[in-house]
């Protein structure tokens, strides 16, 4: 548990939970007491969708997740793609925390950078973001978006989408949507305008 809040978690831990996330799918009856009664996603908060946890853990991890068609299936709740999302924009937000001193990425931020490209592929073609992109007529078209550039149409078609909507009811439904997308986005960003305005 400590492991996971480390700052340079092993990429084994990763792939571990994801196998454990897995068994607990296939065989939720054997997973401990503790992740009762829904071990799939207690183990995925843990990994996947905790804000405390490093962006090198969860990019490694959720796309074990994300690319398992029947374990999202059963995960239809919009709640669950939509912590994904919140966990894959930190992780856009922070993929500068593994730069040098010199804006060169370190080894961990060529990992991280090659890991976040794969959850942002598979962030884009869960059912709640396709359909809002296509909604805004904004589908990506590279088959490997840049994550930066994937956020930014995200955010455009969120907007996209707001501006469409006649109902205050829709709009007040679709604002609640965006903010349990971003999260906490201060929390995220201040560290970085902090040590730019240090500069």
């Amino acid at each position: 548990h400590s492991l996971r809040l480390s700052q340079t978690p092993p990429a084994q831990l990763a792939d571990a939970a994801a196998g454990f996330t897995l068994l607990a799918f296939d065989l939720p009856s054997s997973a401990p007491q503790d992740l009762q009664p829904h071990p799939v996603q207690s183990i995925m908060q843990c990994f996947g969708w905790d804000d405390m946890v490093q962006p090198i853990l969860v990019t490694r991890y959720l796309p074990h997740m994300l690319q398992n068609s029947d374990l999202l299936s059963s995960l239809s709740s919009a709640s669950a793609q939509s912590l994904s999302v919140r966990a894959w924009f930190r992780c856009v937000l922070q993929q500068h925390l593994h730069k040098n001193q010199d804006g060169t990425d370190s080894r961990t931020g060529r990992a991280l950078a090659e890991q976040l490209g794969e959850l942002t592929r598979l962030v884009l073609r869960l059912p709640e973001v396709d359909a809002l992109l296509q909604r805004a007529g904004l589908p990506p078209t590279a088959a490997r978006p840049e994550p930066t550039s994937a956020l930014e149409i995200f955010v455009k078609a969120v907007g996209t989408v707001y501006s469409q909507l006649q109902l205050l009811s829709e709009r007040s439904a679709m604002v609640t949507r965006a903010l349990d997308y971003i999260g906490d986005i201060l929390k995220h960003i201040k560290p970085y305008m902090v040590s730019r305005n240090q500069e």
